[in-house]
């Protein structure tokens, strides 16, 4: 029996949507399946743009579908959303001294939005599939059929046991975040409404990537084990990077083509003396956290902010670990946060939720407390996180299950500023830092 009419699969070119597609071709629940790539930038507006990449994506696009029996392949571009919604924004941003993350604008713009009603309206798909590494809860369908994610039936019910108030959130699907931790988007996918994610499916949620960690004597195939086995013509292929639809490029001299003025050359100032210690060309170009590259420094510098009486300024510190870096706290607008389920929790209405934070991708989960203060969202973790990035998203989450996400907008005094000294051990800020066996009392 067909409970999915027609699917349209959102096809990149790389593997992880091609293993998307053949899973759902082999299924029989789905009738028949499309597929559906996009081409949302055009290369051939930059200054010497690598634009053989776009073409090589499209090159494995057509040749996974004559590989999955002659899968029909639809092409179109959402050039135009991008432009407006996603990248333009992103460079209003920068302009105002926040670092942006348009992988989120991406999903909640083009891939939920424009593509979704495109595969709707004109393919006449009744449902849409990605590659993403997340899981999704429908209350409205049958969890026990073959694609569904069984193993978010499990959470879900044994979050509600303490959360009763999810229940209120039945109107929408529930985000949860894969399987796989070492690729789970779920935090990219926060910024989508929960109601664009009906009749949505995520056929990889349950899946790893390269590692398999089942229970028992079963081995579960991985993603690329799929591909290999299947002898998918993209079944190497690396991973993509850098920007959502444009790619890997150098950031700085790719973003300078788009800047509205040349950004005011300035210095850095270290934040303990006042003292200049370098000069630098534009202020936009560096984030909170990021190495400073000072010429002649016998030390590495780290970027702390921007004065704010001085945007040419920026602050630095020597040390990956000093306390200017750090902070406990962050603010979000509450009219700019988007709860998965379409409300704020009940708790909130009253009291401090008690939930895990994270404010990059992959970054381990932090124990904090959240409450409503006016026109904002405040978030005080339970520990100092390291370079909190206004324009950054935060998102958080009860267990498996992502409430949702926000842009920051401010972030708390640093330790520094307060005269504190970090704790013993501090909260790794990614999910390749060290630092979660960093002992500051060592040094």
């Amino acid at each position: 029996m067909s409970l999915y009419r027609k699917v349209a699969v959102a096809l990149s070119g790389g593997v992880d949507s091609s293993v998307a597609m053949s899973l759902l071709l082999k299924n029989p629940q789905v009738k028949q399946v499309v597929a559906l790539h996009m081409s949302n930038w055009d290369a051939r507006d930059e200054d010497d743009a690598p634009s053989r990449c776009y073409q090589q994506d499209v090159n494995d696009v057509e040749a996974v579908c004559r590989h999955l029996s002659d899968t029909p392949l639809h092409k179109v571009s959402f050039a135009s959303e991008y432009w407006t919604n996603v990248f333009e924004p992103l460079i209003d941003g920068l302009m105002q001294g926040k670092t942006p993350n348009p992988d989120v604008g991406c999903n909640k713009i083009v891939k939920f939005g424009a593509m979704k009603a495109y595969a709707h309206r004109h393919l006449d798909a009744d449902w849409i599939a990605t590659g993403h590494y997340a899981r999704l809860f429908n209350w409205k369908y049958d969890i026990n059929d073959s694609i569904s994610d069984k193993s978010a039936q499990a959470v879900v019910e044994q979050t509600l046991e303490k959360y009763a108030w999810l229940y209120k959130w039945n109107e929408s699907p529930l985000l949860l975040a894969s399987a796989d931790k070492t690729k789970d988007q779920s935090y990219f996918l926060a910024g989508v409404k929960g109601e664009s994610f009906h009749n949505v499916m995520f056929p990889l949620g349950e899946l790893y990537k390269t590692e398999s960690t089942t229970a028992g004597t079963f081995r579960q195939k991985t993603v690329r084990q799929i591909a290999l086995d299947e002898n998918f013509p993209n079944a190497s292929k690396s991973e993509s990077m850098g920007i959502c639809f444009v790619g890997k490029r150098r950031f700085k001299s790719f973003i300078s083509q788009y800047l509205p003025s040349v950004p005011p050359h300035g210095n850095f100032v270290d934040v303990e003396t006042g003292e200049i210690v370098g000069q630098h060309n534009g202020s936009i170009f560096y984030t909170i956290g990021q190495g400073a590259k000072i010429s002649g420094a016998s030390q590495k510098w780290f970027v702390v902010g921007r004065r704010n009486v001085d945007t040419s300024t920026v602050l630095v510190c020597q040390g990956t670990h000093h306390p200017a870096l750090y902070t406990d706290e962050l603010v979000i607008e509450k009219n700019a946060f988007c709860w998965i389920g379409g409300s704020i929790p009940d708790p909130l209405s009253n009291r401090r939720l008690h939930v895990s934070c994270r404010t990059r991708h992959l970054q381990p989960l932090l124990d904090c407390e959240i409450e409503i203060q006016d026109s904002f969202i405040v978030v005080r973790l339970h520990k100092p996180l390291r370079a909190i990035t206004p324009g950054q998203m935060a998102v958080f989450y009860i267990g498996d299950i992502c409430l949702g996400g926000g842009m920051i907008y401010d972030i708390g005094e640093s330790y520094y500023d307060r005269g504190m000294d970090l704790p013993k051990f501090i909260h790794p800020s990614g999910h390749n830092d060290l630092s979660v066996k960093y002992n500051l009392g060592s040094r």
